[in-house]
């Protein structure tokens, strides 16, 4: 509301591999994926993870999805969408 540029991008590769959202931290980007699962899968991060490796100086990333399983890999952390306001503060 205050007319700022929001910053927020999406990336997707040759491949079809895609970031749902991109927004800079430090000067440094951070890729968030969001889901509708309710389950946990290890492939819901892939396009995190595939990110990461085309982008080795982004920061970990969030996978925000609606499930009630919450691991962490090194590529990124899993955020119920509830909370998916704490990856921006």
């Amino acid at each position: 509301h205050q007319g700022k540029d929001a910053q927020l991008y999406f990336w997707r590769d040759a491949r079809g591999n895609e970031v749902d959202v991109l927004f800079e931290k430090q000067r440094q980007p951070v890729p968030i994926e969001i889901k509708s699962a309710m389950t946990w899968n290890p492939e819901l991060g892939r396009g995190i993870c595939r990110f990461q490796k085309s982008i080795p100086d982004a920061l970990p990333g969030s996978l925000v999805y609606a499930g009630d399983v919450f691991p962490s890999g090194q590529d990124f952390s899993t955020v119920h969408y509830q909370d998916a306001y704490r990856i921006v503060t």
